[in-house]
């Protein structure tokens, strides 16, 4: 149901206001307010009940990514395949799309988001506006707004993406419907050959917590010829962390990766 990225509320960052703004959102309350980050950057962050969702740097690198796994989505960019289309599920603060935007002229990157709040919290508070502006009338060749369920998306897809992002959270619940087999099998269908499809997933490497990498993983499997996995590693191997899942039907040569099937 809900499209956002999870990350715990961290007892090293801390808050410089009271919340600024708290809204209904589809899957909880959001609240925004700025806090300095564990670099000592100031910063903005997208709450919802707890969760940090999002977050924005507000200095005068308000592009850069925030939270560490987002750059391990440019793992897609070491595939077989050229990225010039791809699909984002999951939009909140908009913080990769902004980075993969900035970074990348030649990318066009749809996202698709299912909570209109959050979507306008972003124009307003997360430089997306900002971001379009520094783009002049280009921005919409660029950057494509869609506002829809993230499954519906992919079962109506019927053009092809060189790489699939996922990054769907309610709060700090996955939605589970994109860990499936049939999600897996959607996503296989509207990649190009070669294709890759990476999605974050909040889950110990092994252990009694590697529950969500291991379905995952296996619903991957059941459409990709590889899966792999890459961590932040700011966590041991038996406690969650953030994880980038990576499938493609290629063999791929990625760094630290540990192959999964």
């Amino acid at each position: 149901m809900g499209t956002r990225a999870a990350w715990r509320v961290a007892p090293y960052v801390r808050r410089t206001q009271a919340h600024a703004l708290r809204v209904p959102g589809m899957f909880g309350t959001l609240s925004v307010y700025d806090i300095v980050w564990e670099d000592g950057r100031p910063a903005r962050v997208m709450d919802v009940d707890g969760t940090y969702q999002s977050a924005t740097y507000t200095d005068e690198g308000w592009c850069d990514p925030v939270f560490e796994y987002y750059v391990l989505y440019d793992l897609m960019f070491q595939g077989p395949t050229p990225v010039r289309n791809a699909l984002m599920l999951g939009g909140a603060g908009y913080g990769y799309p902004k980075y993969l935007i900035a970074s990348h002229p030649d990318v066009h990157l749809d996202v698709v988001e299912k909570d209109p709040t959050t979507t306008w919290l972003a124009w307003r508070y997360f430089y997306l506006r900002r971001l379009a502006r520094s783009m002049g009338r280009s921005w919409r060749s660029r950057l494509g707004l869609v506002q829809a369920d993230a499954l519906d998306y992919l079962r109506e897809c019927r053009q092809p993406y060189d790489a699939i992002l996922n990054d769907c959270f309610r709060a700090q619940e996955p939605d589970d419907r994109l860990s499936t087999p049939e999600a897996a099998q959607l996503a296989h269908r509207c990649l190009v050959p070669g294709g890759m499809c990476l999605g974050n997933v909040v889950s110990a490497l092994e252990g009694s917590q590697a529950g969500p990498l291991e379905r995952t993983a296996g619903s991957l499997a059941s459409a990709f010829a590889h899966v792999y996995v890459v961590s932040t590693g700011r966590n041991p191997s038996t406690l969650p962390d953030n994880l980038m899942v990576v499938a493609c039907d290629r063999e791929l040569d990625l760094p630290f990766a540990n192959t999964l099937a």
